[in-house]
């Protein structure tokens, strides 16, 4: 039956019933879809005679329409605020406003009248983690003959648990293909669940990679896999327990990883060519692509500083003429100058020569 029925005909029942038999009949008032709501409980049950049963069909009464709202939703919800959103009627003829009621099965409460031009509604000061059930009526004005609309289908909207605090004190420590993350506990610590954090090749963080999930405890983190000699910036964010939302990320912090060094000199030995001061010095081969030049320092002391000279070299070779009556202190590093990857490897243990007068 229609909602606004309030009398119906039932036909063709009694035609083989006795006449000294009864109907039993009750009602159940339906509750409607999506609304929250159980049907009601039968009635009372009615016994009514068959001879008194008639078959002559009576109109359903049924209350003039009016204005009709659609489509009306949940936008969005925060901790403490609800959007709703509906739209217009198809006509407006008599519209004077709207009423939103917090509804619910036996009751309805009007939280805002919004005006008729509206078509949206956000509803403040809510509770968090709380789930609240709104319909809408189209209001119209006393002048006109349209009545208002019927209450919309009761819709439901679950507040968002309170968010945690953003993760501070963040900082990254680069080598050459991790970093190092620390960062501050939380006042509360024991509403977080554990940490997430991600890392980008650009400051906004368009395109973020996993870089771990620590656990609560956890106040350090160590990514792994980096590329060398590239600017990451890395953020974090908490996750929270029940009743509370993950945290905001963090702001980003940049950390560059560094350069792959050449693998030291091996090697390094004074060959027995060596003829007077003329020192022929050799040493184990760089195999890597990046390698560019040998660099052969050559200083009167191992400090090196100011007193020394030096020379480069394609080959894992060199002859130096050292001065008579000297010592001549020699150390060799691979060189890398164009992969921009890659760096210097580092200089060698001292070799020293004495030459006599």
């Amino acid at each position: 039956m229609d909602k606004h029925a309030t009398t119906h005909t039932l036909t063709g029942q009694s035609s083989n019933l006795p006449d000294d038999w009864g109907y039993f009949f009750r009602i159940i008032a339906l509750a409607a879809k999506n609304s929250g709501c159980q049907d009601a409980a039968p009635s009372a049950i009615l016994l009514a005679n068959p001879k008194l049963v008639t078959t002559k069909a009576i109109s359903t009464q049924v209350l003039p329409a009016g204005l009709t709202v659609e489509n009306f939703r949940v936008a969005s919800v925060t901790d403490s605020a609800v959007t709703l959103q509906w739209d217009s009627p198809p006509s407006t003829v008599g519209l004077d406003g709207y009423k939103i009621e917090h509804a619910s099965c036996s009751d309805a409460t009007a939280v805002a009248v919004p005006n008729k031009s509206a078509t949206s509604q956000v509803l403040m000061g809510l509770d968090s983690g709380t789930t609240y059930h709104y319909r809408i009526i189209a209001l119209t004005t006393s002048e006109t003959a349209v009545e208002d609309s019927d209450p919309s289908a009761i819709i439901s909207a679950t507040t968002l648990h309170p968010a945690l605090p953003p993760v501070t004190g963040l900082t990254a420590s680069c080598s050459i293909a991790s970093a190092d993350l620390t960062w501050t506990m939380p006042v509360f610590p024991k509403h977080v669940a554990g940490y997430r954090i991600q890392y980008c090749t650009d400051a906004g963080c368009d395109s973020p990679t996993s870089g771990g999930a620590p656990t609560a405890a956890a106040t350090s983190h160590t990514v792994q896999g980096l590329f060398a000699n590239t600017i990451y910036h890395f953020r974090i964010r908490a996750t929270g327990r029940t009743e509370h939302e993950d945290s905001g990320w963090s702001g980003t912090v940049p950390c560059t990883t560094a350069k792959i060094p050449l693998p030291a000199i091996t090697g390094l030995m004074i060959d027995s060519s060596t003829v007077d001061s003329d020192v022929s010095l050799s040493w184990d081969t760089v195999s890597n692509a990046a390698l560019d030049t040998y660099r052969i320092e050559v200083c009167l002391n191992t400090d090196c500083q100011g007193t020394s000279t030096d020379y480069e070299t394609a080959e894992a070779e060199y002859v130096h003429d050292c001065a008579r009556d000297s010592q001549c202190y020699y150390r060799v590093r691979a060189e890398a100058k164009t992969d921009s990857n890659y760096r210097h490897g580092p200089w060698s243990s001292f070799l020293v020569i004495q030459i006599p007068k």
